[in-house]
């Protein structure tokens, strides 16, 4: 080293003399003033200082030079260069050492990372590249810690290959390998220094965001010393442990589960560590997932390494924790931009799905392979367990950099714009690019693209006052402030700043090549990087382009891979380049270029990924050139509307020249016009639907049908892989039945075989695989020539024979048919496989090598199954979940054979898998278990390999299960048979000891099959199915005789009752349906039931419902007074009702399944029976009697079940009877004490009501729970209470200022405008989901916190308050957001600023209602909640497949009422209400200046033609009763007029095209939804500003629910329809209409309201007489007649109760009154058909299709209020 450092010295000095003689005289002779061959004249100052001063100035030239010729340097010559820069980072200038951190760690990771075949003499260049790394960091540690810290992930990675390379023997060994040793020594030595001393401690915070650290023996005092600074890497596993462990003081598992036994601090514990452990794999595996970004692939490669292990290790725990979790950020309206949030608060879900997007943007094969090996280790997770509501414009990687530039618009619009891109490509693209170089070579492109593109940008922004081309680089300028501003703006100075004074030389290439390149490219890059080389020369040779010299600038970057966002990012701008200003030459290979990449070209020998790449690059360019071209016409008409005044006004003061246009936006928009025509969208279309980008042909190919007015004939493959949403309710099997109908009059030979293909893909869903194979066999064998057309349809036929084989176990012929694949595989037959058929050979292949025990084979066959995943993966991944979650699937069942095949490996000595890996936890996957036969199948396989028959009939047991809940009963049957068939083997075998697990599975089995046959309608033989002798006997006994004990005896003794119980439970129940038993026998049936089985709820609830039934018999009359007389009078009604009470109570007792059947009826019936007042004295013990059987039994029911009640109970605050009164009252005294944060936002406004009672009773509550708490010494719970009056009392007040000028808009509030005993953080955020018990644990018993974890806090109030136009003048209250649990300082808890520690802000709306009653929305938002847990029930009891396309919710937010006319409601962020969002769509198809080519004519109600046109329609009704006219001038005058332009709205709204099909499928199913429950509850009131657009996604929101019940009938113009859908509507939902997935949603949603219409009556009834809520009339008007017409009222929610009850039965009861008002001329009316209809019910398609027809018909619509614009 010191030989080195003196000959640099000397080579300095000598080039210092040749440069000082350079300007001397020419004559003088060289001279030197020292004397090079004397060392003791180079340790002077002078030489020392002259030295340095010469390094620093040329650093970067000789950095460069020393790694010239690195990528195709021999091993000698890299070591000769690595040997160089150790000596040269010895003369490195420390304070500019940071500048040169990303090409020294990139070098340094070069060397480390060796092929698979180096050889040992390749150590010396690790060995080298260590001491250059141990040399650097040293000098950067003593200058910029912080340096060290942010590039500690590569200083890890980098040594990483040394440790996982060498095993402890070798490094122990000196003699073996001393090069080796030395060199891990010195890591060793590295990493000790990072972690030593005071160092150490200041590094500690950047160890917390590495997650791994290797696994090594040597590392002890690394780790050791990183856990005293608080870092410890094994802190997961250590915890994991603690948790599984028995012994105090952490309780297992199983105590968790039952922790009502457990004490409360016992429970505090458990929770207290499980949440430590949660957090820690959170932390952990967030940590990773952050490295997946790094620009080094290497990082990206050990961190999908760790994340595997990770996973791997403790699946358990990550699938337990996706239960559980509850995600902070998405109670946020704002979310920080500067989110600080720990990586432990981050949820799972948003993991899982960086990973997919991954799959997506990640470049490198091998890391897609590692990330599909990850997704699989994961396994497919229910997307049930999966946050669903992220917003559909989240960008990430490329997708971000393209939201970029349409964003910052078209490129001719300004110099300024330029400038934008030029700094973007310097500040991001170049930057990433840097740090991503593979080589040093790779980091000289890009650095000079860098110093070229600075230049460029320093003569752009310096209006032209200096040359850039005339400058000396020698004498370079310093930066400009504005320049270095932007970059550390950026953070990226650090990076950019030495390229600066960089003196890079580039050699011009010789000529390039010529187009075409496309056909002749091997890869998407290749592809990319010639083609785009092309057009930047062609750029650089013609002077009128306005961007060729920031082309020219970044001629090297695209030489290099590293460089292809680069190229990416320029490509669309090289196009409009090439468009606009080459010649005709150059137009037309730019426009051939594009068609052959969409072209179908059999001489093309690019792989179908890279071609997918390709043609999704051309997307881009075609649909980033459009919405340039769309922008500026829209734009230029906006401009035109404005008045002369205004145009002259914008343009008063004059532009600079930044801001003028770089070149004619006329000629841009006719160049792309001209370009779409010459490219069009079918051409587009098919190139789509070849490479498998399905959404994108959907797209094209309805854009092609819009454009030129044609009717769109749907590809089927198109449309079939998109989720045919014609046929969403059809399952998988009826599908390809459905296919096979369509072409079996199909005379050409393909469609015969695809009409052979569909039937055997329906045989193989059946289970049919006998069938398949001799199917197969025989089509194979005896007629090839008529049936295989093609190698495609051969490979069609021999992948279902290779699934048909292995799933029957048939591995002889499942071995010849993959030796007949494997010998055509260098044919012409691969090429013609497609992804699905190369999986399912894969797969075939690892399951015969398993079960032939050729172990070494099966990672080979996993590996290929993979690689025929990754390509469709791609596609779908940026999709939502649910799109990706097939592949999911196929990726977890390939873990599941690489499971079992390591657990073979292991046990060499056994002849077939063992036992433990088939029933073991590798199975007991509680996220997918029985969730598709994908899964299903592949472990029946495996269990006939290991000869599992128990574990093969329950897989079977469970297929059939899910079957049956799928409506799949043939398949159910099936596979039932199947169980039966083993479980009675089984048993045969093991007679005379049969283990009672096989008895108990049996009976389960006969159970399954009972309710398949019921299903299909055989009901007598279902109940003799499960009859049984000993249910005869037990029948017959009285319930305390002898004999019936001997019976329970033995039951129990055989572990029977369960089994016994159930069975004789659905016979029962099916006895009832089917009028079989009487009521008596049906309740003596129950009673003996709940003595063998007490602790079942199910039967009480049915044998309540009975009493119910026969109470309601006693007293048969729709006359309220009457019925309550006979009340009064029959005793029996008395002793049914108390029957009924008490099975309630059991129930709810028992368990809480049956919570909203039970809780509101029993409390129905309480109140309504102790309202029943007449001064009889009897009546009056019997409702004592029945208020002291509540107060005995009211504390046994959790409190979790009351508060889902809260509103019901709230409601009887002023029931009649006292005793009532004071029952109510001690239950919500309870319930402010149990959960105080959430009850007092609901009780609140009794202490702030009108009425005296009520706030008396009110205020007695609160102080009741106040002094409860005191008493348990909860006193921060106590103040919290004490505290919320004066906050809703601070609200009220905001809710009713009324600002003196109606024009103004925004208040500003003091920061101490409110502030209590309590800090504003403490109280709970009146949020829906906090407010909700969450639906993971709904109300349960064993839940002691049922509400959500991790709720964010208010911190404290935005100043500013916004006030919203309308005539109430509500207030937009934005608070500022935290962390729960985050501490903040005094000094800014209270303040009105954005704080650091904020994640986000919260925004509510506080609003006073002059007439309306937030009581009524709060009361519908609450049913609107128990319909989404109905939606969520019914989507997870149906098959995955089904139930991802059936994403039914209604979207809900919070309406606190503060008192009777004030409240405060959850703000909906990203929405706009419907008519705005048609207003703002406009068809790009259209002409530029025609008026129907924008929304704005159409939802402009302020023009007095648009609604004169629209009453001169309707007048041909109410005037003239002549229907028909008024329909028919309604379509041609109005909807023909006024054509509908919403579906552009979706196409503008969402570029990508998988967010635009997501998008529309959200709005279909979200208005589906929406229409069905309007229908139910007689929604109305839909006009187009009640129906919000979430922005985001595409999701209607409702608001505005004051008109309910049908009382929209009772309007002056009648709202005749069940609810909105207008022709913008359907044209919103694409080309099929209502027809697709809208009819499915509403079948969907009406199946579920149908199915769970007593749940639903349950809980309506309670809100119909609710006597605090008119919903008939205003609130002004329920103050004058609240007491008076209370039967009235009573009568009316009865009828309100049957009409919906006939709905939810199918009847269409929706009755028009103008048809008895107005007397029709046109045509006789039809009283007595409508009267028919409404008594008849209907099946669910057909009520679908009457919602649909009655919601569209012209004739209704024609007949609603004007402002309700049924034209939009």
């Amino acid at each position: 080293d010191q030989r080195a450092y003196q000959a640099m010295k000397r080579a300095v000095l000598f080039l210092q003399s040749v440069k000082d003689t350079k300007q001397q005289s020419s004559e003088e002779s060289l001279s030197c003033s020292f004397d090079l061959n004397d060392d003791s004249s180079l340790t002077t100052m002078n030489t020392d200082q002259l030295v340095e001063e010469w390094v620093r100035k040329y650093y970067m030239r000789l950095l460069v030079n020393v790694t010239t010729k690195w990528k195709r340097g021999s091993l000698q010559t890299k070591i000769s260069a690595m040997r160089c820069l150790r000596v040269l980072l010895r003369f490195i200038p420390i304070e500019d050492s940071p500048q040169y951190a990303t090409q020294v760690f990139g070098i340094v990771d070069g060397c480390m990372y060796l092929d698979s075949n180096f050889a040992e003499t390749d150590r010396r260049l690790q060995f080298l590249a260590v001491r250059c790394l141990s040399c650097f960091v040293r000098v950067l540690l003593s200058f910029n810690l912080q340096v060290v810290g942010d590039n500690l992930c590569n200083i890890i990675v980098s040594l990483s290959p040394l440790f996982n390379e060498v095993s402890t023997d070798i490094i122990a060994s000196n003699n073996e390998n001393p090069i080796l040793s030395q060199t891990v020594n010195d890591a060793i030595e590295i990493l000790e220094t990072l972690v030593d001393g005071k160092i150490g401690k200041k590094l500690a915070p950047y160890f917390e965001s590495v997650p791994f650290l290797p696994k090594d023996s040597r590392l002890h005092n690394v780790r050791d010393t990183l856990k005293r600074h608080g870092i410890n890497f094994d802190n997961l596993l250590l915890l994991s442990t603690q948790l599984n462990c028995s012994e105090p003081p952490v309780r297992s598992r199983d105590s968790i589960s039952s922790s009502l036994s457990s004490s409360v601090e016992e429970e505090k514990v458990l929770t207290s560590h499980r949440n430590k452990v949660h957090f820690a794999l959170k932390k952990r595996l967030n940590s990773l997932e952050k490295l997946l970004n790094h620009e080094n692939d290497n990082v990206r490669k050990l961190s999908l390494m760790h994340i595997i292990g990770v996973v791997s290790e403790h699946r358990d725990l990550f699938q337990n924790v996706i239960k559980v979790e509850d995600a902070s950020l998405r109670f946020l309206t704002v979310k920080s931009d500067s989110l600080t949030i720990k990586d432990g608060n981050k949820g799972l879900d948003s993991f899982v799905k960086s990973l997919l997007q991954k799959c997506a943007s990640e470049k490198s094969n091998d890391l897609r392979l590692m990330l599909a090996s990850c997704l699989g280790e994961i396994g497919a997770i229910s997307p049930a367990y999966l946050d669903s509501e992220d917003s559909l414009d989240n960008h990430s990687g490329s997708n971000s950099s393209r939201k970029w530039i349409l964003e910052k618009g078209a490129p001719w619009k300004s110099k300024s714009v330029r400038i934008h891109y030029e700094l973007q490509l310097v500040t991001n693209h170049f930057v990433t690019a840097l740090k991503a170089a593979p080589s040093p070579t790779d980091q000289h492109k890009i650095g000079f693209s860098i110093q070229e593109l600075l230049k460029q940008l320093h003569h752009d922004t310096s209006d032209g006052k200096s040359d850039t081309d005339a400058v000396d680089n020698s004498r370079k300028e310093a930066m400009s402030p504005w320049l270095k501003d932007q970059l550390e703006k950026a953070e990226v100075l650090t990076v950019i700043e030495p390229y600066w004074t960089s003196l890079y030389t580039q050699n011009e290439a010789s000529k390039t090549k010529s187009p075409p390149f496309f056909a002749s490219s091997k890869s998407y890059y290749l592809w990319l990087a010639e083609w785009g080389r092309y057009m930047v020369e062609k750029s650089n040779m013609n002077t009128r382009s306005c961007y060729r010299n920031v082309f020219y600038a970044c001629r090297s970057a695209v030489r290099s891979e590293a460089g292809l966002g680069v190229l990416e990012f320029l490509l669309p701008l090289l196009v409009l380049d090439a468009l606009c200003f080459g010649n005709d030459t150059d137009k037309k290979s730019t426009v051939n270029e594009l068609r052959n990449v969409l072209t179908e070209v059999e001489t093309v020998v690019m792989h179908t990924l890279e071609r997918q790449k390709s043609v999704e690059c051309v997307f881009t360019i075609f649909q980033t050139l459009q919405y340039w071209a769309e922008s500026e016409v829209e734009d230029r008409n906006k401009k035109q509307r404005l008045g002369k005044h205004e145009r002259s006004k914008g343009t008063a003061n004059s532009q600079s020249n930044l801001e003028l246009p770089v070149w004619s936006p006329e000629e841009s928009i006719t160049v792309i016009e001209d370009l779409v025509d010459l490219v069009p969208f079918d051409l587009r279309s098919k190139a789509a639907a070849r490479v498998g980008m399905h959404a994108q042909s959907l797209r094209c190919l309805e854009m092609h049908s819009r454009k030129f007015e044609t009717q769109v004939v749907f590809n089927n493959e198109v449309v079939e892989e998109l989720d045919s949403n014609s046929n969403e309710n059809l399952n998988g099997e009826d599908k390809r039945l459905l296919k096979a109908t369509h072409i079996i009059q199909s005379p050409s030979t393909a469609e015969k075989f695809d009409l052979e293909n569909s039937l055997l893909e329906a045989l193989l869903e059946l289970g049919h695989f006998e069938s398949v194979l001799k199917h197969i066999d025989g089509t194979i064998n005896s007629k090839p020539s008529q049936v295989i057309v093609s190698l495609g349809a051969r490979g069609e036929l021999l992948s279902h024979a290779v699934k048909a084989s292995w799933q029957l176990g048939r591995w002889d012929a499942l071995e010849d048919l993959v030796h007949l694949v494997d010998s055509e595989r260098n044919t012409g037959f691969q090429k013609s496989l497609n992804h699905d058929q190369e999986f399912d050979f894969a797969v075939g292949k690892a399951m015969l090598r398993l079960q032939r025990g050729q172990l070494s084979e099966i990672p080979k066959a996993l590996e290929q199954a993979r690689h025929a995943i990754i390509p469709p993966l791609s596609v779908v991944a940026n999709e939502d979940y649910p799109r990706a979650y097939p592949y999911l699937l196929k990726l977890q069942s390939l873990r599941e054979i690489e499971d079992a095949g390591k657990a073979l490996s292991k046990h060499n000595d056994t002849p077939s898998v063992p036992q433990h890996i088939l029933n073991g936890a590798n199975f007991s996957s509680a996220l997918d278990a029985e969730t598709s036969m994908d899964i299903t199948t592949v472990r029946l396989a495996l269990a006939r390999i290991g000869s599992d028959l128990d574990e093969e009939a329950s897989l079977w047991l469970s297929a059939g299960r899910k079957a049956r809940k799928e409506g799949l009963f043939h398949v159910a049957e099936n596979s039932l048979s199947h169980a039966n068939a083993i479980y009675l083997r089984l048993i045969h075998n093991t007679i005379p000891n049969v283990p009672q697990n096989l008895t108990i599975k049996s009976w389960e089995v006969k159970l399954q099959l009972s309710k398949v046959k019921y299903a299909n309608g055989q009901t007598a033989e279902a109940i003799q199915m499960l009859n049984d002798r000993a249910l005869d006997k037990i029948l017959q006994c009285d319930r305390e005789d002898q004999e019936l004990a001997n019976l329970m005896k033995r039951l129990e003794g055989d572990n029977l009752v369960a089994p016994f119980a159930r069975c004789t439970l659905q016979v029962t129940e099916w006895m009832v349906e089917s009028g079989l038993q009487t009521g008596s026998e049906a309740i003596e049936r129950y009673k003996i039931l709940s003595t063998i089985s007490p602790k079942w709820e199910r039967d009480s609830v049915l044998e309540s419902r009975i009493n119910v039934v026969a109470s309601q018999n006693g007293g048969n009359s729709d006359n309220e007074n009457s019925r309550a007389k006979i009340i009064k009078k029959e005793k029996t009604c008395h002793k049914y009702i108390f029957e009924a009470m008490k099975e309630y109570i059991e129930a709810l007792k028992i368990g809480q399944k049956h919570v909203f059947q039970a809780l509101p009826r029993m409390l129905t019936l309480w109140f309504d029976f102790t309202a029943i007042l007449d001064g009889d004295d009897e009546m009056g013990v019997i409702q004592d009697e029945a208020n002291a059987f509540m107060v005995k039994h009211m504390k046994a029911i959790p409190a979790a079940s009351f508060y889902s009640v809260l509103p019901q109970l709230i409601s009887r605050i002023g029931h009649k009877d006292e005793d009532t009164v004071t029952v109510v009252c001690a239950i919500l005294r309870r319930l402010l004490v149990k959960f105080p944060a959430q009850a007092l936002w609901q009780l609140s406004w009794l202490r702030q009501s009108v009425h005296k009672d009520r706030q008396k009773k009110g205020e007695d509550i609160f102080k009741g729970a106040q002094k409860n708490l005191r008493k348990s010494e909860d006193m921060a719970m106590h103040d919290l209470l004490e505290t919320s009056k004066n906050l809703v009392e601070f609200l009220i007040n905001l809710a009713k200022y009324s600002p003196k000028r109606s024009d103004q808009r925004t208040i500003n509030i003091h920061s101490n405008a409110w502030k209590g005993k309590v800090e504003l953080r403490k109280f709970l955020p009146p949020v829906q989901a906090a407010l909700t018990v969450s639906s993971s644990s709904g109300p349960s018993a064993n839940s002691r916190d049922p509400f959500p974890r991790q709720v964010p806090r208010m911190r404290a109030f935005s100043p500013t308050v916004h006030m919203m136009a309308s005539k109430a003048r509500p207030k937009k209250l934005s608070a500022f957001a935290i962390a729960e649990g985050t501490q903040v300082s005094e000094t800014l808890r209270d303040s009105n600023k954005a704080q650091p520690s904020d994640i986000g802000e919260m925004h509510f709306l506080v609003k006073r209602e002059a007439k309306g009653d937030l009581r009524k929305d709060a009361r519908v938002q609450d049913f609107n909640t128990v319909i989404n847990r109905l939606f969520a029930n019914a989507a997870g009891s149906q098959s995955t497949e089904r139930g991802q396309h059936r994403r039914l919710k209604l979207r809900t937010f919070s309406v606190v009422c503060l008192s009777e006319d004030c409240g405060i409601l959850e703000w909906v962020p990203n929405t706009e209400s419907f008519r705005n969002s048609v207003s703002k769509s406009y068809n790009p198809h259209a002409s530029h200046y025609s008026p129907r080519r924008r929304g704005r004519r159409i939802t402009n109600f302020q023009d007095a033609t648009l609604r004169n046109s629209f009453m001169q329609c309707q007048d041909q009704y109410i005037k003239h009763g002549n229907l028909t006219k008024a329909a028919q001038d309604f379509d041609e005058g109005m909807l023909k007029e006024y054509p509908p332009v919403f579906y552009w709205w979706f196409v503008r709204n969402f570029q990508d095209p998988h967010k635009w099909f997501e998008a529309r499928t959200r709005f279909a199913l979200s208005a589906a939804a929406w229409a069905a429950v309007g229908h139910v509850i007689g929604l109305g009131d839909r006009h187009s500003e009640n129906i919000l657009l979430d922005t985001s996604c595409g999701e209607c929101v409702h608001v505005d629910f004051d008109c309910i019940f049908d009382k929209g009938l009772s309007l002056p113009r009648p709202e005749v329809i069940p609810f909105r859908l207008t022709p913008n509507m359907l044209d919103g939902l694409g080309p099929t209409g209502a027809d697709g997935a809208f009819t499915g949603g509403l079948k969907s949603a009406m199946t579920t309201l149908r199915d769970n219409r007593d749940i639903l009556l349950s809980v309506l009834d309670p809100f119909l007489r609710d006597p605090v809520i008119d919903w008939k009339r205003q609130r002004a008007q329920q103050k004058t007649n609240s007491e008076s017409n209370s039967n009235t009222e009573s009568l009316e929610a009865k009828r309100s109760i049957r009409v919906i009850d006939e709905r939810l039965r199918g009847i269409y009861n929706l009755k028009n009154p103008n048809y008895k008002k107005i007397k029709r001329v046109d045509r006789k009316t039809q009283d007595f058909h409508d009267e028919m209809a409404s008594m008849l019910p209907l099946s669910v398609e057909g009520q679908v299709h009457k919602m649909i027809a009655e919601a569209t018909s012209h004739e209704n619509l024609v007949q609603v209020y004007v402002g309700w614009m049924p034209w939009l």
